[in-house]
């Protein structure tokens, strides 16, 4: 059933110009992420063409950071690590901010790909995008606990053990709640 609902949701958007039926941001990502969830390999082409031609067109919603972070949820899914992380660079040329949940799908497409050093970066990266005033710290963009469970999990496919202890110390001194898998991961190391 649902290898057939990614190809419903392009022949309904595909349609929509041509019929007097509209649709909006919700059907754009509900859609992408439909191909994403294909459980065929090359679901992720068709949520990023799907990305690709909704700014071009006159009429229909415009592809808001939801919409990306679902085309990068479906890049994590198929191991896509770079487009998903080339996505960042997409939402700044469009003028989107980037979210936690932006950043949490590139992390864990570079787990899934057993890549470690990209999930330290895009850690960094978040701790960066916090900004002082007056000495108080405004974070735009803090690391969740979903952040730091796939850090350390590519840390761990990585056999970097030690960063995986540092990151769930990092969990600890910047009370994030770690969930049950953080401490999984950690403990089989």
């Amino acid at each position: 059933e649902k290898v057939s609902r990614w190809a419903q949701a392009l022949t309904l958007l595909s349609a929509a110009p041509m019929t007097a039926v509209r649709f909006d941001a919700r059907s754009l990502c509900a859609a992408i992420a439909a191909c994403g969830s294909a459980s065929f390999a090359r679901g992720w082409c068709w949520a990023i063409w799907l990305l690709s031609k909704v700014p071009h067109s006159a009429e229909g919603p415009r592809p808001d950071t939801v919409a990306c972070n679902a085309a990068i949820s479906a890049l994590s899914m198929s191991t896509c690590w770079e487009k998903a992380l080339g996505m960042l660079n997409v939402l700044s040329s469009w003028q989107l901010k980037s979210t936690t949940v932006t950043f949490n799908a590139c992390t864990s497409a570079c787990e899934k790909a057993r890549l470690w050093r990209f999930p330290l970066d895009l850690i960094r990266k978040m701790w960066a995008s916090a900004t002082s005033l007056a000495g108080a710290v405004c974070c735009s963009l803090s690391p969740d606990v979903v952040t730091y469970s796939a850090a350390i999990s590519a840390c761990e496919k990585g056999f970097h053990w030690h960063l995986s202890l540092g990151l769930l110390q990092g969990i600890s001194s910047e009370q994030v709640a770690p969930i049950d898998v953080s401490y999984l991961t950690g403990s089989r190391l």
